[in-house]
């Protein structure tokens, strides 16, 4: 299986969240903390120590707008103040450095009995422990769960599983923690007025947990796939709504160990992801550990060119370096191997439809990138990119490796900035006791990745994305066609024609075909090589003219990628094998130039090139190309057309073609039949095993670039052709309707795809 997944990769349009357990391992403190200046989207804030300072454990350490903030969670010594890389991928920031005394310091604050005291008094604890978020900009949490708006909060939320797939930090809190938990949702229900406090959880696990609630909280089961788990689609569940303030599991149990031990908020759990995509475990570090610190105790060495992420795989954020640190916003650390990293690509979108399987909302993502790529954004409104969530399953899942999420991002962006909701931003320096933090090597050690070993790959989210690339479907089509081509030269081998010397003309010229006779070799033999004479032609003719065209169009180099031996090996298996070569080369030119490149290439091209080339050729000349049905390579019998089946098949099972073309396909065939039978040669099987039906059902109809790319038009487009065909068979001039009716109907595919999924309204 792991073989198959290199080969072809077997596309996931979904990802499952983590449901295994992993116990919770603590690591011990570091020798120095390091901690931000940084708060709510990215703004760097005012230190309140300089270096060589003594802090106390729950001293300050800065504030912002004359607000102090983050009170310490250790006593020790400022040994200095320097600019770290920020986690998120901004510019670096300022930071404190702390070296921690011998031993723990006594909690400073006093534990509080939470149905006793006054609700100010809970909220002020909270606060002055510093509590905050899990975002992935961590801001306090009273602001959270007070936020500045007209609109009071409907409901609170504690989530009790992970958003992304491969974390499992917040369900396993749960798990060790539960009774805590609900504790704690009865002391957030009384801070922020409400009767109840949800508490969501996958839907395996409601069960097992639900005697240990309270009447203050209540389970709300979701399915363990992502991105169910994110705030935008939980708000939008009926029992919720978008006023809900939804808080991590471990937000929750800080406020509840803030007001009833009266700690600090010191550590963070985390889930550390291997290299090989594997769950490590999960473990839980001071604040301010460097990622560094924690790569070295797992036994984990990022080497040159490898992927560190801070975050989980659909979200996280790449670093550069192993100076960052521990806060509250990090749920995951992951290491991917330089050989495991999914680049992305400049390939252009060919139209295959599996981001919109993917999107949870059903965005058009395909139409949008497209705009977004070449400055179109307001053509994006048409298609409600608002309603897009960020959630990266279109990139992730996408064929061309295109950077969907970004496309997305950056129209988005744009659209802003035409309505004028773009505001101006006054960049913030931080300042140290009135004093600039300069950027220096000497207080910026991530500068030293520009010197120094090793270079991470950098690159935006998601980094779990589908090894699949237009390159690997085009030698899969291939690969899965070679089961058509060896039956068909054995059966040209063995067929009764075979005997006839003069009618093995191919490939094979009448000083070769003496050559063969010589040799002792024969007519079976020239027959047999003219098959693969005549698609070894014309799949080199077909990366020889793609070649051409793109060096004379100046259009980028893609000619590698197999399409255009693809497109050169279905006009060979479309042809007969006594075909002349010459009549081979037009029907391959006119395929890669007419119909292909001068449309912009694979992704452009209104109908299927190697139809467009069989139709002039057959137009032409046909006395050379007639018949098309038996006489075919790909038409030459049962036994062939069931090795195109098996082929087909392949590609269904490794999600490569729409099933829903094939099959729909098939039914308007057997349709049509039924209602025409009286003017048709033959029943139902007769007319799927003759002409190239079979050959069109898999390997012509689903062309990604010139079929459809949504579920319903998949369906009508099959059908529409099947019952093409079968009219034209019925009341045509032409032995076999395949070609004519897949082109006609490529012609409407565009129309058809205005049939769309409704978007689902749920971002906020």
């Amino acid at each position: 299986m792991k073989l198959l997944d290199q080969l072809f990769n077997l596309r996931k349009s979904s990802y499952s969240l983590n449901s295994r357990e992993f116990p919770i391992k603590d690591l011990d403190r570091p020798p120095t903390l390091s901690y931000p200046l940084n708060c709510a989207e990215g703004t760097v804030c005012a230190a309140l120590v300089d270096t060589d300072d003594e802090v106390t454990y729950g001293q300050p350490i800065w504030e912002i707008d004359s607000v102090k903030r983050y009170p310490s969670p250790v006593t020790g010594k400022v040994s200095k103040i320097i600019n770290i890389p920020d986690a998120r991928g901004n510019k670096m920031i300022p930071s404190v450095t702390l070296a921690p005394d011998e031993g723990q310091s006594p909690d400073p604050f006093a534990a509080l009995n939470p149905e006793k005291e006054s609700v100010e008094v809970l909220k002020n604890r909270v606060e002055e422990t510093g509590v905050q978020t899990d975002k992935i900009a961590p801001y306090p949490l009273l602001d959270a769960l007070f936020p500045d708006s007209d609109s009071p909060i409907s409901s609170l939320a504690i989530l009790a599983c992970d958003r992304e797939p491969g974390v499992s930090a917040y369900q396993q809190q749960f798990r060790e923690r539960t009774e805590d938990v609900a504790a704690a949702a009865k002391l957030l229900a009384r801070i922020v007025g409400l009767g109840k406090v949800y508490i969501i959880v996958p839907q395996s696990d409601t069960d097992e947990y639900s005697a240990k609630l309270n009447k203050n909280a209540e389970y709300l089961p979701i399915s363990p796939d992502y991105p169910n788990a994110l705030d935008t689609i939980l708000k939008n569940h009926p029992q919720l709504g978008l006023n809900t303030v939804i808080i991590s599991v471990e937000a929750a149990l800080a406020a509840y160990d803030a007001v009833c031990l009266g700690q600090v908020q010191h550590k963070k759990v985390f889930t550390v992801i291997g290299p090989d995509g594997e769950t490590l475990g999960n473990y839980r570090a001071w604040i301010g550990t460097q990622f560094s610190e924690i790569f070295s105790h797992m036994g984990l060495v990022p080497g040159e060119k490898d992927k560190v992420v801070a975050g989980g795989p659909m979200l996280g954020h790449a670093q550069y370096s192993l100076d960052g640190t521990v806060d509250s916003g990090i749920n995951a650390l992951m290491l991917i191997k330089e050989n495991d990293i999914v680049e992305w690509s400049t390939e252009p979108c060919i139209n295959c439809g599996r981001c919109i399987d993917a999107c949870p909302v059903n965005l058009q993502i395909q139409l949008i990138g497209r705009y977004s790529e070449f400055s179109l954004f307001e053509r994006t409104k048409d298609f409600d990119i608002d309603q897009c969530i960020d959630c990266g399953l279109c990139a992730a899942v996408c064929t061309a490796r295109r950077p969907l999420l970004q496309l997305v991002d950056l129209a988005k962006e744009e659209l802003k900035k035409a309505e004028g909701e773009e505001e101006d931003r006054e960049e913030r320096s931080a300042t140290i006791k009135g004093r600039k933090v300069l950027t220096t090597p000497e207080n910026n050690p991530a500068l030293s990745i520009f010197s120094g070993l090793p270079r991470f790959t950098v690159g935006f989210a998601p980094h779990w994305r589908s090894a699949t690339s237009i390159t690997k479907m085009n030698f899969a089509f291939i690969l899965a066609l070679i089961p058509t081509l060896l039956v068909s030269a054995s059966s040209q081998f063995f067929s009764d024609s075979a005997v006839k010397m003069d009618g093995a003309i191919g490939p094979m010229s009448s000083v070769l075909k003496t050559l063969v006779i010589e040799m002792g070799l024969d007519s079976g033999f020239l027959w047999f090589s003219a098959v693969f004479g005549m698609c070894l032609f014309g799949m080199g003719l077909g990366v020889l003219t793609e070649y051409v065209c793109q060096v004379a169009m100046r259009q980028p180099y893609h000619a590698t990628n197999g399409h255009g031996a693809l497109m050169g090996l279905l006009v060979a298996l479309m042809m007969p094998p006594s075909a002349p070569l010459w009549v081979m080369f037009i029907a391959v030119v006119v395929a890669i130039f007419l119909a292909k490149q001068i449309f912009g290439g694979i992704g452009g091209y209104p109908m299927h090139p190697a139809l467009v080339g069989w139709l002039v050729v057959y137009l032409s000349w046909p006395h050379y190309v007639y018949p098309i049905g038996s006489a075919s390579l790909a038409g030459f019998g049962t036994a062939v057309m069931i090795a195109t089946i098996l082929g087909g098949i392949g590609l269904w099972i490794v999600g490569y073609i729409r099933i829903e073309i094939t099959l729909s396909l098939l039914v308007g065939v057997v349709v049509s039949t039924l209602l025409f039978q009286s003017d048709l040669n033959g029943g139902i099987v007769d007319q799927i095993f003759s002409g190239h039906i079979i050959l069109a059902a898999f390997f012509l109809a689903t062309d990604a670039t010139s079929s459809p790319a949504n579920r319903i038009p998949q369906l009508i487009y099959g059908f529409t052709i099947g019952v093409l065909i079968m009219l034209i068979r019925a009341y045509g001039i032409w032995p076999d309707a395949v070609p004519f009716a897949i082109l006609l109907v490529n012609v409407l595919s565009p129309l058809l795809d205005r049939i769309k999924p409704k978007v689902k309204q749920v971002a906020i």
